[in-house]
């Protein structure tokens, strides 16, 4: 009975003694290392924070409608010689964080596009002319009459990142005035003033909300099986 009370005595002992070696200075016991967590990516502040409800777009530095004066409503524009010439500015404040470019059409008013860098703004003006029996038509640019805006964020190249397949690119076409999603083509998004019967502006003030739209609609084009690698344009 002693031998057997010895015996796990010793046993429990030289068990406890290995542990300890292992624990202080035998061989360590492999653990799968668990992963370190995610830096939580924190937003960085508008670039612009005090804007003006009333007319945004002069709380922004770059292109505006004085820069267009001389050319378009000045003494050497159309509009002081033809009262049936029509200006209508569309002003992008760009009050994200990354650089934007953009593809616009604005139907029979035409097509162009422009480049605002954060914190900055960028105007430019549709010729518009009234000519009967057309109406209204041909005037000052409705927000109906936008027809798409394709935005491409951080690109110096917008043609080049336009048709590949991982640029941080997205189109907006729904430009109706009972449109409420938020999006850069939300006629809530935008703000309007008349300046004159016959001269108008725009404003849209871009944030980092629509770049993570872009980044979206990226991921999604760029997993999309049905774009296969041959194909250019995401339509």
């Amino acid at each position: 009975m002693k031998k057997s009370v010895y015996l796990i005595i010793i046993g429990a002992a030289t068990a406890w003694l290995f542990a300890a070696a292992g624990c202080s200075g035998g061989d360590p016991v492999e653990r799968p290392e668990e992963p370190a967590p995610e830096p939580s990516e924190e937003r960085l502040p508008p670039p612009v924070t005090d804007i003006d409800p009333d007319d945004p777009a002069k709380s922004f530095p770059g292109v505006g409608r004085e820069d267009w004066w001389d050319e378009c409503e000045g003494s050497s524009g159309f509009a002081y010689y033809y009262p049936n010439i029509y200006y209508t500015y569309i002003c992008y404040c760009n009050n994200s964080n990354h650089d934007i470019f953009i593809w616009e059409e604005f139907g029979m008013f035409g097509q162009g596009c422009s480049r605002v860098r954060s914190g900055e703004k960028y105007t430019t003006p549709l010729t518009g002319e009234y000519i009967p029996p057309y109406a209204d038509t041909g005037r000052l640019c409705r927000f109906e009459d936008i027809v798409s805006l394709e935005v491409i964020f951080d690109t110096e190249d917008p043609i080049g990142h336009q048709i590949q397949r991982y640029a941080i690119y997205a189109k907006a076409a729904n430009f109706k005035l009972d449109n409420r999603s938020g999006g850069i083509d939300d006629p809530t998004r935008w703000h309007y003033v008349a300046y004159n019967d016959n001269v108008a502006c725009w404003t849209l003030i871009f944030t980092d909300d629509d770049y993570d739209w872009a980044v979206r609609e990226s991921e999604a084009r760029t997993y999309d099986p049905r774009w296969p690698p041959e194909v250019e344009h995401w339509d």
